[in-house]
């Protein structure tokens, strides 16, 4: 996941406001989840302007699905489906 890049405008780099925080906040949110998952999360200079890298390996299938852990398994489990998140169900 790259943030601080604007889609629109061909990927051109805008820069994040607070690099630092964001990349802060993106670990806090790996936290959230089970498995808690270990992002690689760097912030780089582009033309300039600070762009945060968030990098998520697979996880093996014995611990997947990951979920968020605050609603369950049934509630917290997502699958991205094109540019949106589904719940996902039992099945």
């Amino acid at each position: 996941v790259l943030l601080g890049l604007d889609e629109d405008a061909g990927y051109a780099p805008v820069g994040v406001a607070n690099p630092h925080g964001l990349q802060e906040a993106a670990v806090n949110v790996a936290n959230d989840v089970e498995p808690p998952l270990r992002p690689d999360v760097t912030v780089v200079e582009v033309d300039g302007r600070p762009v945060v890298a968030v990098e998520i390996g697979e996880l093996p299938v014995i611990q997947k699905p990951c979920f968020v852990r605050a609603a369950g398994m049934q509630s917290g489990s997502y699958i991205r489906v094109g540019a949106s998140n589904r719940r996902m169900t039992p099945y």
